[in-house]
């Protein structure tokens, strides 16, 4: 995974889009993207080369309207 393909991923989200159950938003880490796409693109390779996915990048809460 590339540091461009993290950022396009994170960028293609709409900011508004409620948080996961880390109740980090969007729109956080697009701020602080410039100063940690780094840390951030590491953390993802790191994660897929062990192949381990944290439990709460696993949970998603659906709401039918």
């Amino acid at each position: 995974v590339t540091e461009e393909e993290v950022c396009d991923a994170l960028f293609s989200i709409s900011a508004g889009t409620a948080p996961g159950s880390t109740q980090i938003p969007y729109r956080a880490l697009r701020w602080a993207w410039p100063t940690s796409s780094i840390y951030i693109t590491a953390l993802m390779q790191k994660c897929l080369s062990a192949g381990y996915h944290p439990k709460q990048w696993q949970c998603a809460v659906a709401i039918v309207l």
